[in-house]
């Protein structure tokens, strides 16, 4: 909706996305980072994605970063890993790196741009607070769960 004030929410259709053709619908506006919504087809089921979905090379799952890491415009720093299933992705996993929610925001560190390298494996930028120090980051999966490699202290 866009009522014509600062925190006005605009949305825009960006395309379909996995094997059953989600609608995905970008929420932007005010002072947040874009959501990214994935409507189901049929059933108009949603579930909100915090950042644009990344899909894996068997377009088995999609990751999603939150493309900032400035806690005031950010507060929902998050990186996670979502499964396609019959009636909604599920989350399979998701770290919130940078506690932005605690009185010292100040440290810890973000994840920006993940990309798969093969379906079982995730790279990302990690970029460290308040440092601005960029290191490279991994999520695996070891055929019963996401690891989180590379971690920076």
């Amino acid at each position: 909706m866009n009522t014509g004030g600062e925190s006005d929410l605009t949305y825009q259709y960006v395309g379909r996305l996995g094997p059953q053709a989600y609608h995905l619908v970008e929420q932007f506006g005010g002072e947040l980072s874009p959501y990214f919504w994935l409507v189901h087809p049929r059933s108009g089921l949603m579930v909100m994605a915090r950042g644009m979905p990344v899909m894996s090379p068997d377009s088995m799952r999609f990751a999603a970063a939150t493309p900032e890491w400035d806690c005031a415009e950010s507060p929902d720093q998050r990186l996670a890993i979502w499964r396609f299933a019959d009636s909604l992705p599920v989350r399979e996993w998701e770290v919130a790196p940078r506690p932005c929610e605690t009185t010292d925001a100040t440290s810890g560190w973000a994840a920006l741009a993940p990309v798969w390298r093969t379906s079982d494996t995730l790279a990302f930028v990690k970029v460290a607070q308040p440092s601005n120090r960029r290191h490279s980051g991994l999520v695996v999966w070891d055929g019963r769960a996401w690891h989180l490699t590379d971690s920076l202290p």
